[in-house]
């Protein structure tokens, strides 16, 4: 017998696997986080009824509200718009490397990212992890440095369009999502490719 019920996909285990749930109930819906997808382009011959349902909740049953928001102010690209990103993970070793990273990013028009573990040692914001538990984006060109590819991350960056890995580590799993890849120190492979990025851009 077909159920004709949705099938939704969900990571779980930390992204480690996939899970399929059905809902019993009607009508059917599910989310999709932003930027875990292309958007089609836009259609303006179709056209679409918003119908306002009243959702019936006692007020006394809502037990949390909205006491301010704050908008925090944004230097440069907006991380998610970003048409380059430049990501930087555990192997950078500093708040230091970083820096490097954010000159390449200038250079080329993009934005700086980064997976958990700079995050969480304190090296860059929170406001810029990639992954499972942080953005989810999806540029044409995302370039990880040192990131070693735990599906946590990968999760948050598949999306993009080519995948440019550099890692000292040649099984690094970075690698097998990876358009390009380059073997090497960062250390050595980033200043090298600023100067050609330079030499081409006529900077």
């Amino acid at each position: 017998m077909v159920s004709k019920l949705l099938l939704q996909t969900k990571p779980v285990y930390g992204g480690n696997a996939r899970a399929i749930y059905t809902m019993e109930t009607l009508p059917q819906m599910a989310t999709v986080r932003a930027k875990a997808m292309s958007a089609l382009a836009p259609d303006s011959s179709r056209k679409g009824e918003v119908i306002t349902i009243a959702a019936g909740l006692d007020a006394s049953a809502i037990k949390t509200h909205v006491l301010q928001k704050v908008v925090q102010e944004a230097e440069g690209i907006k991380l998610e718009d970003a048409p380059i990103i430049i990501a930087g993970g555990r192997g950078i070793g500093s708040a230091v490397g970083f820096k490097q990273l954010e000159e390449l990013a200038q250079m080329l028009k993009g934005a700086v990212g980064a997976s958990r573990p700079p995050c969480d040692n304190g090296w860059v914001p929170d406001t810029i992890q990639i992954g499972l538990t942080g953005k989810i984006v999806s540029p044409d060109v995302y370039i990880a440095v040192a990131v070693s590819g735990s599906s946590q991350h990968l999760a948050g960056c598949s999306g993009a369009k080519n995948i440019i890995a550099i890692n000292r580590d040649p099984e690094a799993n970075i690698f097998k999502e990876a358009r390009f890849g380059v073997v090497g120190d960062w250390k050595k492979i980033i200043p090298a490719f600023q100067a050609k990025a330079k030499e081409l851009l006529g900077k």
